[in-house]
């Protein structure tokens, strides 16, 4: 599995787990390339106090190396430091280095550290390891004890989990933990959410709150959720009717490979009239050629 920064797509774990990492390690600006001779090398004060002992500073050389000299042994070296010291987030990132190598076994036992150390993402990365290792006992609780300290990845996973058991309390569990996370704008959350009310699973069926949940995980670019809120607005369930609307979140949809937006294009292009076809023709071509969100 590689690791690394994209746009928006369908959640899978490793998906999810990326998102928990990646603003651990940073967002830096650097070319993210191995030759020295291409980057402004890490502050010298920083460095000073990092060889001096202190660990915050040892940790930001390591998210300098990482976003900058992302294969230089200094980027374990310099985490290892911090996280030798006990710092908690260092300790996670040495996990992160430890997932990427490969050695899962090492990485959850550095996200535990992190744990104990009260780095609160750490629950989440612990939890899908755990999870993609077949412990779901041990998933649940390190996803439960993320949520608990607001987490929205550890909540969204609950979520998750819940919804899968298919029971009357599971659907109650999973709807709590889902709208805890998509108030945080978790967008697989809101998706769950609007499917929780689209279907009716331990609440009435709600065409209208599915919709709204639809819709704002849409406008984060969630394809499913992009499909879903494309077919209503072509229905007119829980939305407006609405063929332009529904065209331009079904191309959305499509053009991140959702087969269900696939599927049903076809059926609303058929009913659009000429002029709604030319507006369609306008809105992509005035993006550039290419379907983002509309405004």
């Amino acid at each position: 599995m590689k690791l690394h920064a994209t746009g928006f797509i369908p959640c899978s774990w490793e998906v999810a787990l990326f998102k928990s990492l990646k603003g651990l390690f940073g967002s830096g600006s650097g070319s993210g390339g191995d030759d020295p001779r291409d980057i402004t090398p890490p502050p010298p004060d920083v460095v000073a106090r990092a060889e001096a002992g202190d660990a915050e500073a040892a940790n930001e050389v390591g998210l300098w190396y990482s976003n900058n000299q992302p294969a230089s042994p200094k980027v374990g070296f310099w985490f290892r430091r911090a996280a030798d010291a006990g710092l908690a987030r260092a300790q996670h990132n040495m996990g992160v280095v430890a997932f990427r190598s490969g050695k899962t076994a090492e990485s959850i036992q550095w996200f535990k550290r992190a744990v104990g150390g009260g780095w609160r993402n750490s629950h989440f990365a612990l939890g899908s390891l755990l999870e993609e290792l077949g412990d779901r006992k041990g998933a649940f609780a390190a996803f439960v004890s993320g949520a608990e300290q607001g987490c929205p990845d550890s909540q969204n996973a609950i979520g998750e989990l819940a919804l899968e058991y298919e029971t009357e309390e599971s659907f109650k569990v999973a709807r709590y933990w889902s709208e805890k996370a998509a108030e945080q704008d978790n967008a697989d959350a809101q998706m769950r959410l609007g499917t929780i009310f689209h279907e009716g699973l331990g609440v009435v069926q709600d065409p209208e709150e599915a919709a709204f949940w639809f819709l704002k995980a849409a406008r984060q670019g969630h394809a499913g959720a992009q499909a879903m809120i494309g077919i209503a607005s072509h229905l007119g369930n829980g939305v407006e009717a609405n063929r332009l609307n529904a065209m331009r979140m079904l191309m959305l949809s499509a053009a991140q490979g959702n087969e269900i937006a696939k599927a049903y294009l076809p059926t609303v292009n058929a009913e659009l009239t000429p002029d709604e076809k030319s507006r369609i023709e306008q809105w992509i071509a005035g993006i550039g050629g290419k379907p983002t969100r509309p405004d």
